[in-house]
């Protein structure tokens, strides 16, 4: 149920976190896989671990807050490499700054949303057209946020992009039914990445309130966690599974609700 043999996904985001590590495992489970993001450097460091490995990957450099013809591209380019798609996992996104709602600028905003939720609904619309070029059937999860569910005082511009975010995910999964595509969101908790380690050192104890508020063994989460459940979606043993948001955060969101 979680071999990925002749299957071809995109993951955006991809160069760092959980959607480098998200894209190793979908390697190591046998997919062919297109790592999208910003960076080169990092990009084709990520595409030569996963051969190293022994899997089959390619790196498509692309800004997808530029707009929708980034996320045309990247999709063409997958397609005309690999022939087909078959999952994607939309990961691309971005904290932006942490501070009181009275001193967020209109800019923030539009950083934010524009990249969390505007080129999400925009790769979602068009991996939704090559699913139904390709006769149907499709596995779309977005990378959402405990924080679209829970709260943290500071994050509102974040956590709003992240809440639209499981709002798109629940009606794409309406519009996808009838056409076998299925569209999940996860929503990671405390995950150690370099996004998180820009906020708070994980071995500082600046961590340990946070580590003391997981239930699950008061640890912070890891890529691997997000990794399993964001294939597990993806697989056949979730073939009946779509409009869902799964948290992985280790009971982070229920302990504090």
């Amino acid at each position: 149920m979680f071999n990925f043999e002749k299957k071809v996904v995109l993951v955006t985001g991809a160069t760092s976190g959980m959607g480098r590590d998200t894209a190793l495992a979908f390697a190591k489970a046998g997919a062919s896989v297109a790592l999208v993001g910003r960076r080169q450097k990092e990009g084709t460091a990520a595409v030569e671990n996963i051969k190293s490995n022994g899997g089959n990957a390619i790196f498509l450099q692309a800004d997808l807050a530029s707009g929708e013809q980034a996320i045309v591209d990247v999709i063409a380019s997958t397609v005309a490499i690999y022939g087909r798609l078959d999952v994607a996992f939309n990961n691309a996104g971005i904290q932006g700054r942490s501070g009181s709602i009275t001193e967020a600028s209109e800019s923030e905003w539009d950083d934010v949303l524009n990249l969390n939720l505007k080129s999400v609904g925009l790769a979602c619309k068009h991996e939704f057209l090559q699913f139904l070029k390709q006769g149907g059937g499709g596995v779309i999860v977005n990378t959402s946020s405990f924080l679209s569910l829970g709260a943290v005082a500071g994050s509102s511009i974040y956590a709003a992009s992240k809440g639209g975010l499981d709002a798109l995910t629940r009606n794409l999964a309406l519009e996808g039914g009838p056409h076998n595509i299925r569209v999940n969101a996860v929503n990671p908790g405390a995950i150690i990445t370099e996004m998180f380690r820009r906020t708070v050192d994980p071995e500082s104890d600046a961590a340990l309130p946070i580590k003391n508020a997981v239930p699950l063994q008061k640890r912070l989460g890891t890529g691997d966690d997000v990794a399993g459940t964001v294939l597990w979606l993806c697989s056949e043993a979730s073939s009946y599974v779509t409009g869902q948001t799964i948290l992985v955060d280790g009971g982070l969101t229920i302990h504090t609700l």
